[in-house]
């Protein structure tokens, strides 16, 4: 032990690998998390607000129709709200598929539209699965 005290540079890097092969060794046993995405479509050029709640982060987002996110988790909340009375709003959520989807739409002055995604992951031998989905689309105004 008394010759690692003279390298400080050697017990960086077995630090550095040790805590590498740890996280390797979560990934692989805990597997990728599932991606959601979220599209929002409807009169191009709309403003809208939002926050996106996924696994307890939560992310406060604004912009201009069309526009996507691409969110890592297994719980994916999001609410967004119209900032112009005049126009369409549409949410659409993808599950990790890519093709399974929910979909809702407003059009009133101050509507705007909800939705979430829950998966269940089934961890079976080396493989994941993330058949175990639920999700919901709603609208609501302000």
């Amino acid at each position: 032990m008394h010759k690692l005290k003279n390298h400080p540079k050697l017990v960086l890097i077995l630090s550095i690998l040790i805590c590498s092969a740890g996280a390797i060794l979560l990934f692989a046993f805990y597997g990728h998390l599932p991606a959601t995405k979220i599209h929002l479509l409807g009169t191009a050029g709309l403003s809208f607000a939002g926050d996106i709640r996924a696994d307890g982060r939560i992310f406060s987002v604004s912009g201009l129709l069309p526009a996507e996110f691409v969110i890592p988790g297994r719980s994916v909340a999001c609410s967004f709200s119209k900032k112009s009375p005049v126009g369409k709003l549409v949410i659409r959520i993808f599950a990790e598929d890519g093709l399974s989807f929910q979909e809702t739409f407003t059009e009133q002055p101050k509507g705007g539209v909800q939705g979430e995604i829950h998966i269940t992951q089934a961890k079976l031998g080396t493989l994941v699965d993330y058949s175990t989905r639920g999700s919901t689309v709603t609208i609501f105004e302000n």
